[in-house]
């Protein structure tokens, strides 16, 4: 195992793959949880959202089936993303990286196919895979992560107050927690990053709560 982690190590480190992937992974855990942020407070408008919060029926309280379809909405948005990122991440990725060999063959005189199997070609094959992983599983992992309070209240069958404000909870930490990593990997305040990130989430609740309810 250890054999294989050093092997992996020096793969990435020859495909200089790493700033794409710490890219991917942000960018899209990010769009992930901005996704499952806008599936969390739709289902709250049609709640009632504000028009309904002073009522005995507090729009907090989300139904049986209010939790049902949101945690299938969001489940089936979650393998959506995961999918795409994978596919398209993989596609692409992978065509960069062929003709990043071609180009070097072509520039040592070689035959077409003549890197494939070198250490360099083997880089860039592991590179296109561990870019293609990090760009589907972040945005699924994401927003799997927002919707944990749905998984753990759907099978109760009950009306419940603590899922919607504990999953926006949850929401913001993923959110604060990826700012602080860019904050970490620029060597800058990563609370000011992690507040930066976290400004997003409250846009996408403003620019939601103007929708009609």
């Amino acid at each position: 195992m250890l054999k294989l982690i050093k092997k992996w190590k020096q793969y990435a480190e020859i495909s200089e793959v790493m700033p794409i992937v710490r890219r991917f992974f942000v960018m899209n855990a990010f769009d992930g949880a901005l996704t499952t942020l806008g599936i969390i407070i739709g289902a709250w408008i049609s709640n009632g959202g504000f028009l309904n919060m002073l009522g005995v029926n507090s729009s907090f309280i989300f139904s049986s089936t209010l939790t049902y379809y949101v945690t299938m909405t969001g489940l089936a948005t979650a393998i959506a993303m995961g999918v795409s990122g994978l596919w398209g991440s993989y596609l692409t990725e992978a065509a960069e990286r062929a003709k990043e060999v071609h180009d070097l063959e072509l520039a040592m005189a070689k035959k077409k196919g003549d890197f494939a199997k070198s250490l360099y070609g083997k880089a860039q094959r592991f590179a296109s895979i561990l870019a293609a992983l990090v760009d589907g599983l972040s945005p699924a992992m994401a927003a799997l992560i927002c919707l944990i309070p749905f998984f753990i209240g759907l099978p109760f069958n009950v009306p419940n107050p603590f899922i919607f404000p504990i999953s926006l909870l949850l929401t913001f930490i993923v959110l604060f927690v990826l700012g602080m990593f860019l904050g970490k990997i620029s060597k800058k305040s990563l609370i000011f990053y992690g507040l930066k990130m976290m400004l997003a989430g409250f846009m996408v609740i403003g620019l939601t709560l103007l929708l009609p309810s």
